[in-house]
């Protein structure tokens, strides 16, 4: 049966996991096999992990919203979460692949983390001065610095690939995010120019966002690689 050379991956959690003493709860064991899956390139393993981890996410992100002293929107908190996930899902998992079982630390932890990070980064570049960092909490100093030429070529591919992403989308979503973001749309603008309730475009613009990520995660896997036995 042919296998992916991402199979790698599940084999290196495995043996992690075996070489640990104590005995593997089975929940851990099932998340484990989760997260291979979803590095694997199976799209329902993906949408498995966004919808067991989705509310963890958006919780750690309203933390920092709250601890640095934000009234944030439920649509600020859905952007946050919906860039966290297209972070998390784009350029072939890198992000995912980083995470270290053999540390015996639970993937929820480290999601919650990381999204808590990735919204302190969000804060620090959107409102600079007035986040309090104290508030916060401890940061690494990537958003303070200029970017390296590395992040300019990353930022320069997940442009190509958002473009590449909306091209897919149906002309009803990509006129509806075009709307939004690039002719600034107020959402009771688009409720009367799309025929629908106010709370629905918001809703309706987080199920784009999802779509998005799924786009992008399909574009960033790598092709299927034949297995070949050595004779």
């Amino acid at each position: 049966m042919p296998e992916t050379h991402l199979t790698t991956k599940r084999l290196e959690i495995a043996s992690s996991s075996a070489a640990t003493p104590a005995p593997i709860a089975p929940d851990r064991l099932e998340e484990l096999d989760l997260l291979a899956s979803v590095i694997d390139g199976d799209r329902i393993a993906a949408e498995r992990l966004v919808d067991r981890y989705n509310d963890l996410i958006e919780m750690s992100v309203r933390r920092v919203f709250r601890r640095a002293g934000l009234n944030a929107s439920d649509d600020e908190v859905r952007d946050a979460v919906a860039d966290i996930w297209l972070f998390l899902l784009e350029n072939d998992m890198r992000c995912l692949r980083r995470f270290e079982p053999e540390r015996n630390v639970r993937l929820g932890t480290w999601l919650g983390l990381l999204a808590r990070n990735k919204t302190i980064d969000r804060l620090r570049t959107q409102h600079g001065r007035f986040v309090s960092l104290d508030v916060a909490g401890p940061l690494d100093d990537r958003a303070a610095r200029s970017p390296t030429p590395s992040e300019v070529i990353e930022a320069a591919e997940r442009s190509r690939l958002a473009s590449r992403a909306l091209a897919e989308l149906s002309a009803s979503d990509r006129r509806f995010i075009e709307a939004w973001y690039i002719d600034g749309r107020e959402p009771d603008q688009l409720a009367d120019e799309f025929g629908i309730a106010v709370g629905t475009v918001y809703s309706r613009r987080y199920k784009i966002q999802e779509k998005l990520a799924r786009l992008v995660h399909r574009m960033t896997r790598p092709p299927l690689r034949s297995h070949r036995t050595l004779h």
